[in-house]
């Protein structure tokens, strides 16, 4: 994030951007609202998020939210602090500082280090290091003794249905293999209950920030869609979305497979719900399609091929096969 910007006393655009900055401050630290350095403003709108730095070094994150669920969000963060995920534990959330019901905003810390997304391009010695911190602080969350609401129904086989009858109307000609998908997605997550167990709900390799070191310390940030769900979910979607995010931003998927090798090897040596996972990859997998090419209809067709590939793969013979898989496609 950059570190450039406006000081809070000038105005930043013309909606209103500094009086929010300046009364949220006001009214949730403060002490600190004469204290700012510099403010980044990363999102403007009706929705906006900043980076405030303070004098002695602390960075302060606001996002506002469209409505009151950011309360939520700042619900979830204060629990999972208050039972351990905060310094000195290496695995951690972003602490949150304050909610203002009448600006619907959130202020939190900024995580330190950077986002584990930012290893893919890396050497495979610190992919491994960071992916296998990251599978310890899922481990650590979903043992973690709090209480937050089942949220098992979010991105549920139900949305998923959603999803497939939208795709299959653009692209007619893959209907059979979205439906042969959903099918076995929802052979497996429709079926026996699981016990369910504290869930990031989005984790995406942005939203965990590595620490490097010796023991890498983890925080995970955007925390709006914490809940109870099956253990797998976490672990899918992270492996999904490590794919998604290599071949965004590289070409390929090598490099992402790297890490949600070494992420999945080390979660399965304690995790429980494994066998559902290639089921949680193949749905996050049909979720990144119908996001790049209905909600945003982003034009990017040499997705759904190799998407597709890659949710069969998982489905039919296991993530191991999937990723090995996922290393011989290429652009």
């Amino acid at each position: 994030m950059s570190q450039a910007s406006h000081t809070i006393e000038v105005e930043i655009g013309a909606d209103g951007v500094a009086d929010w900055l300046r009364e949220t401050l006001e009214e949730q630290t403060p002490g600190l609202a004469d204290s700012v350095s510099w403010v980044d403003v990363l999102r403007a709108g009706p929705k906006r998020l900043a980076i405030v730095a303070l004098r002695d070094g602390r960075r302060l994150a606001l996002k506002q939210y469209p409505d009151q669920r950011g309360a939520l969000t700042n619900r979830w963060l204060r629990r999972l602090t208050a039972a351990g995920f905060t310094e000195p534990s290496r695995f951690r959330v972003t602490s949150a500082r304050g909610w203002s019901p009448e600006r619907r905003t959130l202020l939190a810390d900024v995580a330190p280090g950077s986002p584990w997304s930012e290893w893919v391009g890396r050497d495979l010695a610190g992919r491994v290091s960071t992916a296998v911190a990251a599978a310890e602080w899922l481990l650590a969350l979903q043992r973690l003794p709090v209480s937050l609401e089942d949220r098992s129904d979010y991105r549920s086989v139900g949305e998923m249905r959603g999803e497939v009858r939208r795709l299959a109307v653009i692209f007619p000609d893959r209907q059979d293999e979205f439906e042969g998908i959903l099918h076995d997605v929802a052979g497996v997550l429709a079926g026996k209950p699981v016990r369910l167990v504290p869930s990031h709900g989005d984790l995406h390799p942005q939203n965990l920030w590595i620490l490097d070191g010796p023991s890498p310390a983890v925080t995970a940030l955007d925390l709006d869609t914490a809940g109870f769900r099956r253990p797998s979910y976490d672990v899918g979607y992270a492996v999904a979305m490590l794919l998604v995010s290599s071949w965004m931003n590289t070409g390929d998927f090598r490099a992402g497979a790297d890490l949600a090798e070494a992420f999945w090897n080390r979660w399965l040596k304690e995790g429980q719900d494994a066998a559902a996972v290639p089921a949680e990859v193949a749905r996050a997998l049909v979720q990144s399609l119908h996001f790049e090419l209905v909600t945003y209809r982003t034009g990017e067709l040499r997705i759904l091929p190799r998407w597709l590939r890659l949710a069969r793969a998982a489905l039919d013979d296991g993530i191991q096969s999937m990723l090995s898989e996922a290393r011989r496609v290429y652009a």
